[in-house]
């Protein structure tokens, strides 16, 4: 048999390496398993690809989502995204964490226990509302989950803002009062946008929104869409050891920030505003068992 000498393989070895750097890499290579009962079981590079970062196979991204990909505009949003290690930083450190995960469901209100979310390593909230943490007497906030409306660039201002909706659904402008120690996670964003959503926020890249959208639709009758908060779930489900939920799936109950008279204000409709199916989320968070634990629901 012919004795092959380590330098004749050099030169292959050389265009394997070269190959490797220059083929686009994948958006992600796996997710957690589809049960969703296994909190922070994923490892921290399959958990990257909830996010786009740097090493983001950009051209996937947009051919998944549908949005035209021109040089320009991939070039445009790869100036925005944080790198690889900085998104694993968080990551590792989530992973073996206590996450206490916060709405704005009016139950917060009587709920002796709501304090309960401080005690947590780490604290993610859904959009953007103070009343909520003077509710549970907690100012801190190490991540926030944020819609299109919650702490986005206004170039007007010169600052972050936050659209807020109204008991008539009007949306008024007012100035963004989270800012999180970790990230901001923008599960809704628009690539003709990209200084409006991307500016100090992490970018989703879609498939955990597609993920809890799906479970929101199967436990709904087929209705689309999961709430910030509902997203918020999924997000702890993947990043932490446990997860305990405050003010969430607050079917019937208002909202924290104001009082509602009607059965429609309270939220007692299948669908809030047309768009998120509240009954099919509760009925998911039910669905989590002993994945969650609940207070103030």
């Amino acid at each position: 048999m012919p004795r092959f000498r380590k330098g004749l393989l050099r030169p292959y070895r050389a265009c394997a390496m070269l190959l490797h750097l220059l083929l686009p890499r994948p958006l992600v290579g796996t997710l957690p398993p589809p049960g969703w009962a296994t909190p922070g079981k994923a490892e921290a590079g399959d958990r990257l690809g909830l996010f786009v970062h740097r090493g983001t196979n950009l051209t996937d991204l947009f051919r998944r989502k549908k949005w035209a990909a021109d040089p320009t505009s991939l070039r445009t949003l790869k100036r925005w995204l944080p790198s690889e290690g900085t998104i694993l930083e968080q990551l590792r450190e989530l992973a073996n964490s206590s996450c206490a995960v916060v709405g704005a469901s009016g139950s917060l209100r009587n709920c002796t226990g709501a304090s309960d979310a401080c005690r947590h390593d780490a604290i993610l909230y859904a959009n953007d509302h103070a009343k909520v943490r003077r509710r549970i007497g907690c100012e801190r906030v190490d991540a926030q989950v944020a819609n299109h409306y919650a702490c986005v660039w206004d170039a007007s201002t010169g600052g972050m803002v936050t659209y807020k909706g109204t008991l008539r659904g009007e949306k008024r402008k007012t100035q963004c009062e989270t800012e999180p120690r970790r990230f901001r996670f923008r599960h809704e964003w628009n690539p003709r946008e990209l200084a409006r959503g991307a500016t100090r926020a992490w970018l989703s890249s879609g498939l955990l929104t597609d993920r809890v959208h799906g479970q929101v639709r199967r436990h709904g009758g087929g209705k689309c869409c999961a709430t910030a908060g509902g997203v918020a779930i999924g997000l702890a489900l993947h990043l932490c050891r446990r997860v305990t939920l405050f003010g969430l799936g607050g079917l019937g109950r208002g909202h924290v920030e104001y009082e509602a008279t009607t059965e429609k204000e309270r939220g007692g409709g299948d669908n809030i505003a047309g768009v998120h199916n509240m009954r099919g989320e509760r009925a998911w968070i039910r669905s989590l068992g002993d994945a969650v634990r609940t207070r103030c629901i």
